[in-house]
């Protein structure tokens, strides 16, 4: 289930850090920085919970999530 959870961060990571680096010829310092802030809002808000529910609706061998009700 972590694999379900991390690549997708990971992939975004990657594909910005290859991104910035190719941009830095054509933009300035400044406008470089603004992008990078822009990313961490991005990153939290729509890259992490889409990790969790692709986490949640993937199909893992051996394990099953069921409902759990207290008998009283």
């Amino acid at each position: 289930m972590w694999l379900q959870l991390l690549w997708p961060q990971v992939a975004f990571q990657v594909i910005f850090a290859l991104f910035t680096f190719w941009i830095t010829d054509w933009v300035s310092g400044q406008t470089l920085r603004s992008v990078n802030s822009l990313s961490q809002p991005f990153y939290i808000l729509v890259v992490g919970p889409a990790a969790i529910r692709w986490a949640m609706y993937a199909n893992y061998r051996g394990f099953r999530l069921q409902a759990y009700r207290r008998n009283e």
